[in-house]
């Protein structure tokens, strides 16, 4: 039998939510309602605040923060062509 332990190593928390999509968010709250997608050593995602984000897989450092202007509740998709 193997037994995995998962620890949190960071938290990057993302800016309040344009809009509130569940019951348990409120005016203070920011969510990523998308899968966060791995690619080349970096996170990619969405969030609730309209922001498309890439991190440092890591140190989860910001290297992008991009302002999409509505929240973002698809999976990112990319193009290996």
């Amino acid at each position: 039998m193997i037994s995995i332990t998962l620890k949190e190593v960071w938290n990057r928390p993302v800016g309040n939510a344009l809009v509130y999509s569940a019951p348990y968010t409120g005016s203070e709250s920011g969510t990523v309602e998308s899968s966060v997608v791995l690619h080349q050593g970096k996170l990619l995602f969405g969030a609730s605040d309209g922001y498309f984000y890439v991190l440092e897989q890591h140190s989860g450092k910001v290297l992008k923060k991009i302002n999409l202007g509505a929240p973002v509740f698809a999976d990112i998709t990319i193009d290996k062509a």
